[in-house]
């Protein structure tokens, strides 16, 4: 769905825990490959701070294994939801980069699966 946060969640409590009882989104909801759906929050994170992306990338894999192959698909899945995100802030004039950065320049910091393994 590419949008899977803390802001799309629905919770319910059941013996005291919380556990991920709907997820959605009014916007462009698909059903799809559920590891593309790490690279919208690892991205959120690497903004933010680099360290807490990779913990969160580490601990959601050490508790769901990824399939054969993630380190190469996860920087093309992460590219396409920056492609996706680059669209929607130009259409939107929503830009708090620096003007003169291409697509390249801006999603170029997140496609290194090294920043998170």
């Amino acid at each position: 769905m590419e949008d899977y946060k803390e802001d799309n969640l629905v919770l319910t409590q059941e013996n005291y825990r919380w556990r991920v009882s709907g997820v959605f989104d009014f916007m462009q909801l698909h059903f799809g490959d559920g590891e593309a759906d790490l690279s919208r929050p690892i991205a959120w994170y690497l903004a933010r701070d680099p360290q807490l992306a990779r913990e969160f990338a580490q601990t959601y894999l050490r508790k769901k294994p990824p399939r054969p192959g993630f380190a190469k698909r996860f920087p093309v899945y992460m590219l396409q939801d920056r492609a996706i995100l680059w669209e929607f802030f130009q259409r939107h004039g929503l830009r708090w980069w620096d003007e003169k950065w291409t697509f390249r320049d801006w999603a170029s910091q997140y496609v290194s699966v090294d920043v998170i393994l």
